[in-house]
This record gives C-alpha cells, sequence and structure tokens, in this order.
C-alpha cells in the first residue's frame, strides 16, 4: 500500500515515539502478519512499547545495538491500536503569525499583543506576505496538516475568520486579518477547553 509506512510514521509521532527513518523493507522481505518489531538485547521494552500500538505484530531479537527498534508493516496490516482523540492544544502551545490586510496601520502589532495576552506565542508580525485582499472577510486562519488542531483553538477567540489550510508542515499558524475585523472574542465567548486527563506512566 503506497504511502502506509509515511502514515504510519506520522501517527506514532503523534503519540510521542522518535520516528528516526521511513521507506520501503528490502526487496525480498516478506511478513505475513500485521508487523515485526526488531530490537536488540537492549531495546526489548522500546520493542514492546511499539509492537502495542500494532495490533497482530511479534517482537524478535536481531542482535542489533542500542535501544532503537525497527517495524516493518507486513500483510496482515490493519491498522494501529484506537486510542482517544488528544485534547486540544493549550494556548501557550500555539505559536500564531499574525497579519495584516487592512489600511489600519498597525493593526497586526496590536492584535499579537492582544493574543500574547491571552497566552499564545507570537511568531511573525507585520503585512501578509501572500498579499491577500480580504474585504469581507472578518479573518482568514491559514494552517497546515499538522497545525488544524490548533487552527480550531485560535477560531475560538476569532469567531467568524475562515479556516485555509495549505502545504506547510509546521504547527504554527496564521491569522490574517481581514477588512471586517474588529477584535478579539471577549473571553467570556471564548469555548472552554477540556479538561487534560492526568498523564499515567507507559507500562509494557
Amino acid at each position: 500500500t503506497s504511502g502506509e509506512a509515511t502514515s504510519v510514521g506520522r501517527e506514532l509521532t503523534k503519540r510521542g515515539f522518535a520516528v528516526a527513518n521511513v521507506g520501503n523493507a528490502p526487496e525480498g522481505v516478506y511478513i505475513k502478519r500485521a508487523a515485526m518489531v526488531y530490537h536488540g538485547p537492549e531495546g526489548l521494552d522500546q520493542a514492546l512499547l511499539v509492537a502495542s500500538q500494532i495490533p497482530g505484530s511479534r517482537v524478535y531479537n536481531d542482535g542489533r545495538a542500542g535501544t532503537s527498534v525497527e517495524a516493518v508493516l507486513g500483510y496482515g496490516f490493519k491498522g494501529l491500536v484506537k486510542i482517544p482523540p488528544a485534547p486540544p492544544p493549550l494556548t501557550s502551545e500555539i505559536t500564531v503569525n499574525v497579519y495584516n490586510t487592512t489600511w489600519r496601520e498597525g493593526l497586526a502589532s496590536t492584535s499579537a499583543e492582544d493574543l500574547r495576552a491571552r497566552g499564545f506565542a507570537i511568531g511573525t508580525t507585520g503585512n501578509d506576505p501572500v498579499k491577500a485582499f480580504l474585504p469581507n472577510d472578518i479573518a482568514v486562519i491559514r494552517f497546515g496538516s499538522e497545525g488544524l488542531d490548533a487552527a480550531k483553538v485560535l477560531q475560538g477567540h476569532v469567531p467568524g475568520a475562515r479556516m485555509q489550510q495549505d502545504d506547510r508542515t509546521s504547527k504554527d499558524v496564521d491569522l490574517v486579518l481581514g477588512n471586517g475585523y474588529a477584535a478579539l472574542a471577549p473571553l467570556s465567548k471564548v469555548p472552554v477547553p477540556p479538561e487534560r486527563p492526568p498523564l499515567m506512566p507507559e507500562m509494557v
């Protein structure tokens, strides 16, 4: 299945694993089960933890050095084990670039300070580098494939903002202010984030 390793690697990264390399297995390697997770004498715990994410997988000690492991997907792979969706990011975990498309000088800077006061991390501010013209928009929130959750949180502070996905790979988002922008929503109108469950230690 084309792209299977890439999508699994991306999902494992979201789950906290450090993915070093993604690619195709050597020609001639045939694995009938869901996956094989190869490890060395020092990497058994790591291999078991990776295998716990792939139902039907098996671990195998191939004598490699260190604690790194290698997961090779097989013909029986049906997907990773289901986990609850991650809670939305906190404002302190979101970096926002604020851009102005209006005639109001300094709007990006003042809006960035308003966001900073609410805990957002601020990246770049200034005129929109794309030079968008937004005569009928309150704002546009630009984000990449990794920034959708952050964009949704930001939209709660800027109701009416239009979402626009681009090809960036980072998690930062852009708030592009249009002619209809007046101010952030009052905090009383911003959705309250769900309470985060306590982190449990990983067990094998």
